[in-house]
């Protein structure tokens, strides 16, 4: 939470979550999401991966079986996740734990944060996936303020410019 306080700007406010669930939760790959207002398609925002048993060099992209993990997650609006405890299990069958959480403000989805870890068992407990819900809300409220303050900042600019023509033109 401190991390989210401490900066104004998305990037490093998106940056700075990603360092602290990293640190914190010990995950081999973290993928923030974003979606994209006017089509609402996933964007990946920031990306960590380390390298695991599961694969031999780090990725910056998730695959196609944790990518449609994500996108069930951000379009119902769920936390969902696979071999963790407490959360809904998907379908998929994946060979690691993961978790994807989606972040709302308000009633507004504004994407995921997605996690994944490759050993299975005892990595996340019902807390632990309370707790990423809470950063997930908080995360998107900062991303909606960044948002809206940099729209402010432009109507702003636009209105400056505006008066500056009508006043040349006196």
């Amino acid at each position: 939470v401190r991390a989210i306080a401490s900066h104004v700007d998305p990037a490093q406010i998106i940056k700075s979550v990603v360092n602290s669930i990293r640190s914190t939760f010990r995950a081999d790959a973290i993928y923030i999401y974003q979606k994209e207002p006017s089509s609402m398609e996933l964007r990946l925002v920031q990306s960590a991966a380390l390298k695991t048993e599961r694969s031999t060099e780090a990725t910056d992209v998730p695959s196609d079986p944790e990518m449609d993990l994500i996108r069930r997650s951000v379009g119902s609006g769920r936390i969902l996740g696979c071999g963790i405890e407490g959360v809904q299990e998907t379908e998929l069958d994946l060979e690691f734990a993961a978790l994807c959480v989606p972040m709302m403000s308000g009633v507004r989805n504004l994407g995921c944060i997605y996690l994944a870890r490759s050993e299975l068992g005892n990595w996340l407990d019902v807390t632990d996936v309370l707790f990423i819900q809470g950063l997930a809300t908080q995360l998107a409220v900062a991303l909606d303020r960044a948002i809206l303050g940099e729209q402010e900042r432009q109507s702003q600019e636009a209105r400056r410019q505006k008066l500056r023509v009508e006043f040349d033109t006196l």
